[in-house]
């Protein structure tokens, strides 16, 4: 465990007594100030957690339910972890929700399709004394407990400066060609990376990138690979940005091919681009740390429920990995474990329940 006592005074006073206890402690944002975050060590009771996601079909949403089962299991509660197919599945996602409802759950950690688009969700389960977990994804709502996701615009304004910094480096007599995959259009994470790196490409003095719409698209490999083999048949363009799905394609993709990108950059870490970039065929990425983000949101939920003092918003601040630090990076945040399968497995039935 880490030292916490020369961190106590970056923390709001409300935190302290979170700050007294604990079992483990990592970097963090808690409602603005840099301290650690102190996990739990163990819950008072047996509390029964519903997590719903957008989908499983990219291993970042692996990592989450990783985080989602290992951090339950350390403070013994029950979760419940289930996934609504795609970010096209607004309505199965809202039916999930209400599930959990069914089921019993005294939380639901939600990482929503669509931040704003559980008006009804959230009466419903304030109705019922629900605590609602924003988890990873962005949510709005004042009934909404806490918060647990990085902060995008920093992190899209980083990868923007890096970027930037590669033309400027090589000095580029004009100006190159960005291919920019943001990932899903109602997506916060998403549309939160979009507005940092247009406002940042927007400010170069000289301009010396000009930004190319790949499409926005599902974070799934069928549909982030149309929109890169669409935008190679269009365009060549020197730099790939992408979400992770797309930057790992395009690692495969382009391989050995004419007028191949010079840099592909990933917006953030999953198991496809961390092997990507060990053998150098993509350039960098933003280390972002779902498993964490998870753990965090369970943790949350827990001393929302038990009355605990926690903070509105916590975030783990991403960090820039390049073939520079590569070897430093330690992934245990970012991705599930090798050979483990996505956790999704319903609450079980409430002690004493009589089964129909």
């Amino acid at each position: 465990m880490r030292h916490w006592a020369p961190r106590l005074l970056m923390v709001p006073l409300t935190l302290a007594v979170m700050l007294a206890h604990g079992a483990e402690s990592i970097p963090a944002i808690a409602d603005g100030k840099r301290g650690d975050y102190v996990f739990l060590e163990k819950a008072r009771q047996r509390w029964r957690l519903c997590a719903v996601l957008p989908h499983a079909l990219d291993r970042f949403f692996w990592a989450v339910a990783y985080g989602l089962d290992k951090q339950a299991g350390v403070l013994g509660v029950d979760v419940g972890i289930a996934q609504a197919g795609g970010y096209g599945n607004l309505a199965e996602q809202r039916r999930l929700v209400a599930e959990c409802v069914a089921d019993g759950a005294d939380a639901v950690l939600l990482a929503a399709i669509d931040p704003a688009a559980f008006k009804d969700e959230l009466e419903l389960l304030a109705a019922q004394r629900i605590k609602v977990i924003d988890l990873v994804n962005g949510l709005d709502g004042e009934s909404v407990a806490a918060h647990s996701h990085q902060d995008y615009a920093d992190t899209g304004a980083v990868v923007a400066r890096y970027v930037m910094a590669l033309a400027n480096a090589e000095g580029a007599g004009q100006a190159w060609r960005v291919g920019w995959f943001p990932g899903p259009g109602n997506a916060r994470w998403s549309k939160g990376f979009d507005a940092a790196i247009r406002k940042a490409f927007a400010a170069q003095r000289p301009a010396r990138l000009a930004l190319v719409e790949g499409g926005w698209g599902a974070t799934s490999m069928r549909v982030q690979s149309s929109l890169v083999r669409a935008l190679q048949e269009a365009q060549p363009v020197e730099v790939i940005l992408a979400n992770a799905v797309a930057a790992e394609f395009s690692a495969r993709f382009y391989k050995g091919r004419p007028r191949a990108p010079r840099y592909i950059v990933s917006t953030y870490a999953s198991d496809g681009v961390i092997n990507a970039m060990k053998t150098g065929e993509i350039t960098a990425m933003m280390a972002n740390a779902p498993v964490t983000e998870a753990r965090i949101a369970v943790d949350l939920a827990v001393r929302a429920l038990e009355e605990r003092a926690f903070p509105r918003l916590v975030s783990v601040p991403a960090r820039l990995v390049t073939q520079a630090n590569l070897a430093s990076f330690q992934s245990e945040e970012a991705v599930a474990p090798v050979g483990l399968r996505i956790p999704l497995k319903k609450l079980p039935p409430r002690a004493g329940a009589v089964s129909p």
